[in-house]
């Protein structure tokens, strides 16, 4: 409810929450790093979680989509 009415802090947080979901400035999905760099898993799981909140308050079924994607590519 906070969100669809524009609330703060709520919906600056939503938006930070898409840009998250919607990979920020590296929007490649990046599985099995050569160099095992854990960074790499964690952003992953960031983006599919943040891709799943974003499609639950929203109903867009290309977040869920693309939580669906990075972890069936794990």
């Amino acid at each position: 409810a906070k969100i669809a009415q524009g609330a703060q802090p709520w919906t600056a947080q939503f938006t930070r929450l898409k840009t998250t979901a919607s990979g920020g400035s590296n929007a490649l999905i990046t599985i099995n790093s050569a160099d095992g760099d854990a960074n790499i898993s964690k952003g992953d799981a960031r983006r599919a979680y943040a891709s799943a909140l974003v499609w639950k308050y929203t109903g867009q079924e290309s977040y869920a989509t693309r939580a669906i994607t990075i972890l069936n590519d794990w």
